[in-house]
């Protein structure tokens, strides 16, 4: 009597198990593929410089007296791999009579990517020269434009 209550594994259990596996590490690669091979590929440095006009001199002196480098980039409500790594300002036309109290400033981003991405990333927020770009830190929020991206060793 005993025997019969034992229950056997058979070849078309086994079978059913796998296949179920199988349909799980497929979805669970669809929607985690990219970050699992960002995770698993080598990294490379990335750096964008990120130009903001019409910079008042209040804002200015506010990012001189914060002290922005060094300090981490932020998407959403969360901090990313990336920091600010120089902070400086120059004329944004001089010819320009209308706004004189208006400066350029530039901020330099470093991040790391995956070694031969095709999109340079912080974030959600792609690293392609003429995109907008929103430089935000924990004390601080502007939008941009990138103007310079390079990977590997900042040469500029």
């Amino acid at each position: 009597m005993e025997e019969k209550k034992k229950r056997k594994i058979n070849i078309i259990d086994i079978i059913v198990i796998l296949v179920i596996l199988a349909a799980i590490a497929v979805v669970g690669v669809k929607l985690a593929g990219d970050k699992v091979q960002d995770a698993v590929s080598s990294k490379v440095n990335c750096y964008a410089e990120v130009e903001i006009y019409d910079v008042k001199s209040s804002i200015e002196e506010e990012v001189k007296r914060q002290g922005l480098v060094g300090e981490r980039i932020v998407s959403g409500n969360s901090y990313m791999n990336a920091t600010v790594e120089k902070v400086w300002f120059e004329a944004q036309n001089p010819a320009d009579d209308l706004k004189p109290e208006m400066n350029k400033m530039v901020v330099l981003i470093k991040t790391q990517v995956a070694e031969g991405t095709a999109s340079p990333a912080v974030g959600s927020q792609e690293l392609r020269a003429g995109k907008d770009y929103i430089v935000k830190t924990q004390t601080f929020e502007m939008t941009g434009t990138v103007r310079y991206v390079e990977l590997g060793n900042y040469t500029k």
